[in-house]
């Protein structure tokens, strides 16, 4: 197997979602998943191979896109060392209230010994969140909010009423490293793939707007070597260095408990749940090209360590195996395995805190306010502007509806919707001025004709209809946006407020 590791630096914020929902506040996942780097060589190369080879490379789990997790930097001007971290594992814990207590490996503690430091009063909690560096250090993600509003298409393409929305993101310039695994036998595509991925790319959710500028680079490619299985005191350890996906082999159907044979370890071993750290998800993808979601899964969350009892000899078949991948959806980088890891095998490690390494490391991340206070001050601020606005236009509605009669002969709900649409669709002053007052324009021509010639009074002056809307409502107004706008919205409010007269 010919593993590529590859280095992506997020030239903007990238986002990414954790989960499918649109209550409560929006998340990214922390790193960059494999799904996103399958979709974006899909997009540049789906189209260019034969229908064999689009199999192989985006759906047979032959090619693998592995996911992407943050690069450690020292924070030493001098340093240019990279270190590779992997997401952490849940088996590390560290003493509840200290804040540079060193993280114990508790797969490597009895029940005795747990017991007895809960017996003296010492309290470890899950570290759980951030990656663990392959040299020891622990490094957290850095994040964005941004705070979006949806458009009102009826009101001019203002700012929507109550839509505020946000999204989480991972900072910019930030430095991730990941790798594409090929199969000994699909090498025939490979330079392909790098190629369709090789420079800037578009990564993650909003890409054709701010979000998710990248730079794909291709790092030195080696052969994949397998971890040695050996069994220590008759057990071994498995790490899952991406989330997991398994199917039951009798039923068929998603699980989430391991067995031996998904590992291809000896029939006899056992699952060791007491001694295991594992944790779950389901979430549904978004496919980009269907425009709909897939199939909701059920996962072992990435940084799980399960434990099996081991009482004989496990065969290098089960290295290859593993080395393969385990489990479903393997193509976008699921099924990760790591056969007894070098990180996990002390009872104690110091971890040294870290920043999360930059391409642009003299720079200082942006500071950014509280998500809440930001979102209160642009609701505010949206609200008052559409309230200057629209101001103008709802004097111009509040006349039409006290003084235009609700009769026949009159322009009802149905012409002052046309005056919308007509002015929605316009592109420019003199479109707009035709579709109303041309040859063949609403107010002189047809059946409506008649009704926008139909008069009103004005204190003791007479004013057709058609008159008000050309010379009170548009008037000397220059501004096409500013006209356009205004009658997109008295045509709209005008309709709504004569459904219910009689």
């Amino acid at each position: 197997m010919m593993y590529i590791p590859f280095r992506i630096t997020l030239l903007s914020d990238a986002s990414f979602s954790d989960r499918a929902r649109t209550a409560g506040g929006h998340e990214t996942r922390p790193y960059i998943p494999g799904s996103a780097l399958l979709g974006a060589c899909a997009a540049r190369l789906y189209r260019d191979l034969s229908a064999d080879d689009a199999f192989t490379v985006f759906h047979s789990g032959k090619v693998r896109f592995m996911n992407a997790y943050p690069v450690a930097f020292s924070g030493e001007a001098s340093s240019v060392a990279e270190e590779e971290t992997v997401p952490m594992p849940f088996s590390l814990h560290r003493q509840k209230g200290v804040e540079h207590a060193p993280a114990l490996n508790f797969i490597r503690f009895t029940p005795d010994e747990l017991q007895e430091m809960t017996d003296k009063g010492i309290q470890h909690q899950q570290i759980r969140r951030g990656f663990l560096g392959l040299q020891g250090s622990e490094v957290g993600t850095k994040t964005t909010y941004r705070l979006k509003t949806a458009i009102d298409r009826a009101m001019g393409g203002r700012a929507a009423e109550g839509q505020l929305y946000g999204y989480e993101a991972l900072e910019g310039g930030t430095v991730w490293h990941g790798a594409i695994c090929f199969d000994d036998d699909v090498q025939v595509v490979q330079k392909q793939v790098l190629d369709g991925l090789n420079g800037d790319i578009r990564l993650g959710k909003s890409r054709t707007a701010e979000f998710g500028q990248a730079r794909f680079e291709v790092l030195q490619k080696r052969q994949m070597q397998g971890t040695k299985a050996a069994v220590e005191d008759g057990r071994v350890v498995l790490y899952c260095k991406s989330d997991l996906a398994l199917t039951d082999p009798v039923t068929g159907m998603p699980t989430l408990t391991p067995q031996a044979e998904h590992f291809c370890l000896p029939a006899d071993s056992r699952f060791d749940a007491s001694s295991s750290f594992v944790r779950t998800r389901s979430y549904a993808p978004f496919n980009g090209q269907r425009r709909a979601f897939d199939c909701e899964r059920y996962v072992i969350s990435a940084g799980s360590v399960l434990v099996f009892d081991v009482k004989s000899a496990v065969s290098d078949d089960c290295v290859r195996v593993l080395s393969a991948g385990v489990g479903d959806y393997l193509a976008e980088g699921l099924g990760d395995i790591l056969l007894n890891p070098s990180f996990l095998r002390d009872r104690e490690t110091a971890l040294v805190k870290k920043e999360i390494f930059r391409a642009d490391k003299g720079a200082a991340a942006p500071a950014m306010i509280d998500s809440e206070l930001r979102a209160r001050l642009l609701e505010r601020r949206i609200r008052r502007l559409r309230g200057n606005v629209t101001e103008e236009a709802l004097g111009h509605v509040s006349f039409v509806l006290k003084h235009c009669p609700v009769k026949d002969g009159f322009p009802g709900k149905s012409q002052w919707s046309q005056v919308r649409t007509i002015a929605q669709k316009a592109r420019t002053m003199q479109e707009l001025m035709d579709g109303l007052f041309g040859d063949k324009g609403l107010c002189v021509h047809g059946v409506s004709k008649t009704k926008w010639a139909a008069e009103f009074w004005i204190d003791t002056e007479p004013r057709s209809c058609a008159s008000h809307l050309k010379d009170q409502i548009i008037g000397e107004t220059k501004d096409f946006e500013k006209v356009r706008g205004m009658l997109m919205i008295v045509g709209s409010k005008v309709s709504e407020g004569l459904k219910g007269r009689k």
